[in-house]
């Protein structure tokens, strides 16, 4: 069960591509439910003729841990999708180019190495601040990650990623000001590594501008919020 839901989950969350997204998360939530359910009938029906250790087949040993973080280790390039509601065409996809490093052992990190903050303007209400953030130079963001699950078929890992806060130090109407970006902490399934490849998603929480709180989104379901990235090693 949890291999199935966490690959519903990447591909649901990676199929948005136009202004539907809010019925197809319906639709999402709806699926994921039946899917549960007859799971779990399923499961309670083969628990008298199966062994225990069926989950294990999912968990990640301490030697297959090290073994992940190792062969994740490195530099990657790709993508960011983002909602951009500015876009004239149907089709409210944005992206940009984005460089990835992920730190294994003794670390366990993934940084975009050049978060652009054109993908964040866009979202700031405060008018003098939003101008400064659509000239700022990209910043790095770190995030902490923590492998929970593997698949026992595939040799996919699945992590949850927990960012620090993005701040940008700006200078308008004769003064420095900053602006910070908070992000949700409590999405484990954020994230799948398989072969050189990965692809994770963040989620926008709260904007302050110096110290203010400008805006909140409600990251469970507002499609600004999403920030999706996927690159590969090189």
């Amino acid at each position: 069960m949890p291999k199935v839901l966490c690959k519903i989950h990447i591909i649901l969350h990676f199929a948005f591509k136009n202004k539907e997204l809010y019925k197809m998360k319906l639709l999402t939530k709806f699926l994921a439910l039946m899917l549960i359910c007859t799971t779990a009938m399923s499961i309670t029906s083969c628990l008298g003729d199966s062994n225990d250790n069926d989950y294990s087949e999912y968990q990640i040993t301490p030697e297959k841990y090290t073994l992940y973080l190792n062969e994740m280790a490195g530099n990657y390039t790709g993508k960011m999708y983002f909602y951009n509601d500015t876009i004239s065409k149907v089709n409210k996809t944005d992206s940009v180019s984005v460089s990835v490093m992920i730190k294994g052992i003794g670390d366990s990190t993934i940084t975009v190495l050049n978060f652009p903050p054109k993908c964040l303007a866009r979202l700031v209400k405060n008018k003098e601040a939003k101008e400064a953030l659509e000239h700022a130079e990209s910043m790095p963001i770190t995030a902490k990650f923590y492998l929970y699950q593997k698949d026992k078929e595939i040799n996919n890992a699945y992590y949850g990623v927990y960012p620090s806060d993005l701040i940008y130090n700006l200078n308008y109407k004769d003064g420095n000001h900053k602006v910070r970006f908070t992000f949700a902490q409590v999405y484990r399934n954020s994230g799948e590594y398989y072969f050189n490849r990965t692809a994770f998603e963040m989620r926008l929480y709260r904007i302050y501008v110096d110290d203010i709180e400008d805006r909140t989104l409600t990251f469970s379901s507002d499609i600004n919020s999403i920030l999706q990235i996927s690159v590969q090693k090189y």
